[in-house]
């Protein structure tokens, strides 16, 4: 760990690589982290390596020199043919040749320690502690302990920065321009009745952990109830857009067929890739959903969430921000296990026990404070 003369004494680095390759919120918790170097090093030449799936969201960013993409999928699906191989040396050549002078590692895991190792940058910042997994810690010349007190993973991420004096800079996001994506919405929007400056109630039941979906039933009640509000009060009913990513319409469409409500107030988003998923979100009034990326894609775009959390911590993983609303169950010890499958009985009473009803006040305050 650097002492403040060991700060005092380092030239301002010209050439920064980041390294934080998945997932989806992950490397939107990490944003952050790039614009406080922007912003500190403004002639600095700052790339960023990450894996395809989470690439597009940071194509054209206004703050990234050099994005490397690395195509993980077929890498994986072929890993000894010779014309992959080829690939990979290609690839990595490339990056050295970015001369970095410094490598961050935001991942913490022996794939992105060992992808900072492979850039050529001399000094290699990493994790100490328990996030400084598997082989992670090896790779780094210097390592960091993120300070006990601030325990959410952005502040975890911003501890990476202190060798540079700068990990107590105000959190802040920049995104590419999403104008394309924008306009290719504007048919949907259209559609269902929003004009250029209307809202709408956004509800993302899908995610990669089984401990991280609340029911389908209680997202289709939370639907009837927002419904009943609106035909008591139709000046704050807002349409209600269910949003999918892939393998997730199938669970949308049950909420549908559950909730039985009016199509006009109750609709299927289109298919959205990563970029459209964000022009998406970023009209929504409110966003309902547990610990995924597009939650915290809303969070960090400043639209207001109300998150169900029950196999991770949301003190860690929550929505960074103060409008937002998150509820962990009060009631089952074993909340926060980090488990991806639930193996106990009652099976998810961490999620099953948090109410449509307790999320539909959270819901109905948000739309009302606006």
């Amino acid at each position: 760990m650097a002492t403040p003369s060991e700060k005092s004494s380092l030239e301002p680095p010209a050439r920064i690589l980041i390294v934080r390759l998945s997932a989806i919120g992950d490397v939107i918790h990490a944003l952050p982290c790039l614009h406080v170097l922007r912003t500190a090093f403004p002639k600095a030449r700052i790339g960023w390596l990450v894996e395809e799936l989470s690439a597009p969201l940071l194509a054209g960013h206004p703050e990234i020199d050099d994005l490397f993409t690395i195509p993980k999928k077929r890498w994986r699906a072929h890993p000894l043919r010779p014309s992959i191989r080829a690939e990979k040396h290609e690839f990595y050549s490339r990056l050295r040749n970015g001369r970095w002078e410094v490598a961050i590692d935001f991942q913490g895991l022996t794939k992105s320690a060992w992808a900072a190792w492979r850039s050529g940058a001399p000094r290699r910042i990493g994790f100490a502690g328990e996030d400084g997994r598997e082989l992670s810690k090896w790779f780094a010349t210097e390592r960091v302990l993120p300070d006990p007190a601030r325990p959410h993973v952005i502040d975890r991420n911003m501890a990476l920065l202190r060798p540079f004096g700068l990990d107590s800079q105000p959190v802040e996001w920049r995104f590419p321009d999403f104008s394309t994506e924008r306009a290719h919405l504007a048919e949907f929007f259209d559609r269902i009745g929003i004009g250029p400056q209307g809202r709408y109630i956004a509800l993302c039941p899908g995610a990669g952990w089984e401990t991280k979906r609340w029911p389908v039933e209680h997202f289709a009640r939370l639907s009837q109830r927002i419904a009943e509000a609106a035909a008591r009060n139709p000046s704050v009913g807002l349409p209600i857009v269910l949003v999918w990513g892939p393998g997730e319409e199938t669970l949308c469409r049950e909420i549908l067929s559950l909730a039985a409500l009016d199509p006009g107030r109750l609709v299927l988003a289109p298919a959205t890739r990563l970029r459209e998923l964000a022009a998406l979100l970023e009209r929504a009034a409110v966003v309902v959903g547990g610990d995924t990326g597009p939650v915290h894609l809303a969070a960090a775009l400043g639209v207001p969430v109300v998150g169900i959390y029950g196999g991770s911590d949301p003190v860690r993983n929550g929505p960074w921000g103060e409008r937002h609303r998150v509820f962990l169950s009060d009631s089952v010890p074993c909340v926060g296990c980090w488990r991806t499958r639930c193996n106990r009985t009652p099976h998810l009473e961490c999620m099953t026990t948090i109410r449509p009803e307790t999320a539909f006040e959270a819901v109905a305050a948000i739309v009302h404070s606006d």
